[in-house]
């Protein structure tokens, strides 16, 4: 065959359909003024003080906010006068999370109750009874076990997959149990399984839980480490969550790349991590608000606290890579300000290892998590 097909325009559902469809957005949200933000290329910006207006873009859903109605309905007709757009109004529900607005009390309630309840009935669990913790305290599940068969190891795949959504989302309190659980995809076992199983059972009772902001908040970061907690690898967990407007904006719970020789070490890792997530958050602020505010990152460990502060080196930490560096180099410059914060007061723990009920429920109300606005 010597003759092949030249596309003159894109199609949905080829490898390069969405930049193409990116770029024809971008090119036409530019020429109506707007610009894209550095830090993340699907939020778009035009005007400032009474003509602000911003256009977050997910695919082809869109948000658009101005700093009056009329900038935001001037926004709007940037849009739908090149594509066909329907307006919806005032956002209530966008790529299934429920906006819950408060005007009186100045709060904005994000949950996803729906998808929590479609997920039960997916799994057979609507009707189970609930428990107060996705994980049990001290809980620890390893590769060894009773191997799941026939279609129960696609069963896990596809729960853990619908589980990492709603944990990334609006719901923190459930991202360690979704880390832990999805360590063990590619060969999961009858324990994992049941475990998975629990985390159904926590929502059962928590449908509508979620992240409930205010008007007022400063930009601040936790950072934690749960040394060698891994009983197959020996690596560490990283937790780290990120507060703003009173609750959380981004959040991990992960497995260290590599295995820390002491909890000091750790600690410094997931340090380095939140720093990295945090300098990004206030680019971020900065640009949407005009001014960037400082950031403030606590940690509960005073050896990692010193490593950050002091360049120092010995036979406990020359190993560590370079790469780590990142925050003692923020610190230094002035653009990071860190803290020492004492354990008990620690928000990210919940991230980072198996907690017992009133622990549990203590970071997920400094997380902002609510049962309503």
């Amino acid at each position: 065959m010597t003759k092949v097909c030249r596309l003159r325009k894109a199609l949905y559902g080829l490898k390069q359909a969405a930049r193409a469809w990116y770029h024809k957005l971008k090119g036409t949200l530019e020429a109506a003024g707007f610009q894209a933000c550095p830090e993340d290329p699907c939020l778009f910006r035009r005007g400032s003080g009474p003509t602000e207006c911003l256009i977050i873009v997910y695919v082809d859903d869109m948000l658009v906010a101005g700093a009056t109605k009329d900038a935001a309905r001037d926004g709007l007709e940037a849009v739908t006068s090149r594509f066909k757009a329907r307006e919806l109004g005032r956002p209530t529900y966008f790529l299934g999370l429920h906006l819950v607005h408060n005007d009186e009390g100045g709060t904005l309630h994000v949950h996803q109750e729906q998808y929590v309840k479609t997920l039960l009935g997916r799994f057979g669990m609507s009707d189970a009874k609930p428990v107060r913790l996705p994980i049990g305290a001290g809980a620890r599940l390893e590769r060894a076990g009773e191997p799941l068969t026939g279609e129960d190891p696609n069963l896990y795949q596809e729960l853990v997959g619908c589980l990492n959504y709603l944990a990334t989302a609006t719901r923190p309190d459930i991202a360690f149990a979704v880390g832990r659980l999805s360590r063990f995809v590619s060969a999961p076992m009858v324990a994992h399984l049941a475990a998975a199983k629990v985390v159904l059972r926590y929502l059962t009772g928590t449908k509508a839980k979620g992240l409930c902001y205010q008007r007022e908040g400063d930009l601040m970061g936790y950072s934690d480490a749960d040394f060698a907690a891994d009983k197959d690898t020996r690596r560490s967990t990283s937790g780290n969550v990120f507060m703003f407007k009173g609750a959380a904006v981004s959040w991990v719970s992960k497995l260290q790349g590599s295995v820390a020789t002491s909890t000091t070490e750790a600690e410094y890792v997931s340090a380095g991590m939140a720093a990295k997530e945090l300098i990004w958050l206030q680019r971020l602020c900065g640009y949407v608000t005009g001014e960037a505010p400082e950031v403030l990152l606590l940690c509960d460990s005073q050896s990692a606290l010193a490593m950050m502060r002091n360049a120092v080196s010995s036979v406990r930490t020359k190993h560590i890579d370079v790469v780590h560096h990142f925050v003692r180099e923020k610190v230094a410059s002035g653009e990071l300000k860190v803290r020492y914060v004492n354990t008990t007061d620690m928000t990210a723990d919940a991230l980072t290892k198996p907690l017992g009920t009133i622990a549990f429920d203590k970071c997920a109300a400094a997380m902002g998590l609510t049962l309503g606005a």
